[in-house]
């Protein structure tokens, strides 16, 4: 009869019609004592059946099991079901029914196999019990088919036939891309100078009288304090070159050192593929904290390129070192200053480098003489050095004040009346006393009888009335300076003040003002015999 092709559910359905297929336990019509010694044959055919003995498959799926009478006139196999397996010829199991939940497959009818079956669709493979049986062993591509009514397989009760099946050459791996890497690192850092600036002077402050002058030494030093190193950074150039003999589909690329992972890489668009030979370039840069001078450290490059047929990048690497050497800095800043001074001729002038050394510079201003609108002043005179940079900025200052005194004496006001700022007038409230102070007398006359000319020549005794003499005399001279010129006090200060120590009748007040005012009286007089200034 014509063999017929039989899928799983099929078999599966007439398993169940003829016996329990969940139990693999279960034998469905075995064949009958006469099956020792089996008659018959089996063979392997392919999928239509035609063929017997085709023995040469081209895949294991394409192998399908059928049997009967070798001819017409020969036995056929017994009727009933079979156990199937599939061994090495040497016998290693690799697919077996017994297991598969159908364990006798296939059903011979007549003599005849009533379907061919294909082995992947009713074995189970050995090794993970997964539909179909596993590959041979055998260098050749050889199996061993087994048809049995016995479920161990013993060899009188089984029909066996060999088959190949085509060893199929594994397909070439892919070509894969090669790339190397070269680079370039090179070091940047900045050196700072830092400086110091002083200023001082022989004094601070001094009076000067008409006329007189007084120089005053400045000394200005500047020094370098010392340097700080920063913004050290290495960058450089990575090359990419396609090396291999297939395109390279560069992915990334990263670059990393000693210190960690570079702030930036560019390289333009990236994934980019390479032609072979084609070379690509990227350029990399990173901030360094503190390295150390004079060592040396390891910068590395990779690319990351695509793997052919997928999965993870391959990764090429190249490497360069760089070092800081502590002596040639990319940028110095500051390692000179220029120095100036306020005052145009110090002779403060110019650059000063820290590798000269500190350097000190000296002059001297003179002071005075001072003009008569000065008296009576405190003039301060401040002076600044500077030394500036870059980033440099510093001064210094010394300030000099300087006391303008100026005072005629008694005697210059009687004998110079020409230059008088006033009247010569009485002393009687014009300017002595006020009102409410009791009039003196001196020399048979009451105080308000005598000029100012007569008060700057009053002589004065041991006496209250001559102790009122003696400050009159010097006040006298005090007013005439107030109105004049600047003095130590104003006008109004030296006639409240006389008047006070005049109401007290107290001999001993009265001469500590008078020696007060005579004092400022004799600081220096500003005006020649004429009354005009000596210094105007």
């Amino acid at each position: 009869m014509n063999a017929r092709l039989l899928f799983v559910p099929a078999v599966l359905a007439v398993l169940a019609a003829c016996g329990d297929a969940s139990n693999p336990a279960t034998v469905r019509d075995a064949p009958g004592p006469a099956h020792r010694n089996l008659t018959g044959a089996i063979y392997t055919t392919t999928a239509g059946c035609t063929s017997v003995n085709a023995n040469l498959y081209t895949s294991k799926d394409s192998v399908y099991a059928n049997g009967g009478p070798q001819n017409d006139h020969a036995a056929g196999l017994p009727d009933g079901w079979y156990y199937v397996q599939v061994t090495s010829p040497d016998g290693q199991l690799l697919g077996t029914s017994v297991g598969s939940g159908a364990d006798q497959p296939a059903h011979v009818t007549d003599g005849r196999f009533e379907a061919c079956y294909q082995l992947s669709a009713i074995l189970i493979r050995a090794s993970d019990g997964q539909p179909g049986y596993d590959d041979t062993p055998n260098a050749g591509g050889e199996y061993k088919l087994w048809i049995s009514a016995d479920r161990e397989f013993k060899e009188s009760e089984s029909k066996t036939d060999n088959f190949k099946v085509e060893v199929q050459a594994p397909p070439p791996p892919p070509v894969m891309p090669e790339v190397s890497v070269a680079k370039t690192a090179g070091t940047y850092y900045e050196r700072v100078w830092k400086w110091s600036i002083a200023k001082t002077g022989d004094t601070g402050a001094f009076s000067l009288a008409p006329g007189q002058s007084r120089a005053v030494g400045y000394t200005v030093a500047v020094a370098s304090t010392g340097t700080q190193d920063r913004a050290f950074a290495v960058s450089g150039t990575i090359t990419v070159t396609n090396t291999g003999t297939v395109p390279a589909t560069v992915n990334t690329v990263a670059d990393a050192d000693d210190f960690g992972a570079a702030d930036a890489v560019t390289c333009g668009t990236l994934p980019r593929t390479l032609a072979v030979g084609e070379a690509m370039s990227c350029a990399y840069s990173q901030a360094i904290g503190a390295p150390a001078f004079g060592t040396t450290y390891q910068n590395t490059a990779t690319a990351s390129v695509a793997r052919p047929g997928g999965g993870g990048d391959l990764a090429f690497g190249g490497g360069a070192t760089f070092a800081f050497d502590g002596a040639a800095p990319n940028l110095k800043v500051d390692e000179c200053v220029a120095v100036n001074d306020t005052f145009a001729g110090s002779g403060v002038t110019g650059n000063v480098c820290a590798g000269g050394g500190p350097k000190t510079f000296t002059y001297t201003r003179t002071f005075g003489p001072g003009h008569i609108t000065d008296c009576g002043r405190t003039i301060g005179y401040p002076n600044t050095a500077t030394a500036k940079g870059s980033e440099t900025d510093l001064s210094a200052s010394w300030n000099v004040a300087v006391s303008y005194v100026c005072g005629c004496t008694p005697g210059y006001w009687k004998n110079n009346t020409g230059g008088w700022p006033v009247a010569t007038g009485t002393l009687e409230n014009s300017p002595f006393p006020a009102s409410g102070v009791a009039p003196y007398v001196l020399s048979n006359k009451t105080l308000g009888a005598y000029t100012l000319p007569q008060g700057l020549g009053f002589q004065g005794n041991s006496t209250v009335e001559g102790g009122a003499e003696i400050l009159l005399r010097a006040a006298s001279a005090a007013y005439l300076n107030a109105r004049k010129f600047g003095y130590a006090m104003s006008a109004a200060d030296v006639t409240s003040q006389v008047n006070a120590a005049l109401a007290t009748n107290d001999r001993a007040t009265l001469i500590t003002l008078a020696t007060k005012l005579d004092n400022y009286n004799n600081a220096g007089c500003p005006l020649n015999a004429k009354g005009i200034p000596i210094n105007p």
